[in-house]
């Protein structure tokens, strides 16, 4: 008799005792709040990677004002904000060189703005090199028919 199988058809149903029920019920709550809780989640984040907040109103007749602050330098460093945080580290401000003349250059062909106001003031350790890269974006600037005008409490030249 020890070659028979099993008869699987005549299992008696276990009953479920309270505790039973009551730990399934807590589950599929928990997989209830966490799922939704995940949802939400990852809505908020398809709406903030898909949204347009960088979106400016430039009226007519437009004055940019260009006031650059740190240091100018060719590429941005990379500053981790979590061993910003551990460490207290503090990153000096830089401006990138490409960004500014991207800024003088667009604004030259756009008919909104009519007039660039400069404010180099708070700009830090700009090279020969990277000053006759401005002057030239500025010139180019100046060639498009717009004015340039420049605001300062002091300049020097080092």
């Amino acid at each position: 008799m020890a070659d028979e199988a099993p008869d699987l058809n005549n299992q008696t149903p276990r009953k479920q005792g309270i505790l039973r029920r009551i730990g399934s019920g807590i589950t599929v709550f928990r997989n209830f709040v966490f799922n939704t809780i995940f949802l939400v989640v990852l809505m908020v984040v398809i709406v903030a990677i898909f949204s347009d907040d960088e979106s400016v109103d430039v009226p007519d007749d437009a004055v940019l004002v260009l006031n650059p602050s740190g240091v100018l330098v060719e590429q941005l460093t990379y500053s981790d904000p979590f061993t910003d945080f551990l460490f207290a580290s503090s990153t000096s401000i830089e401006t990138s060189i490409s960004d500014l003349l991207d800024t003088i250059e667009y604004a030259a062909t756009d008919d909104r703005v009519k007039l660039l106001l400069l404010d180099f003031s708070r700009l830090l350790n700009v090279d020969f090199a990277q000053a006759e890269r401005i002057q030239n974006a500025l010139l180019d600037f100046k060639a498009s028919g717009k004015p340039i005008w420049s605001h300062g409490n002091s300049y020097s030249q080092g």
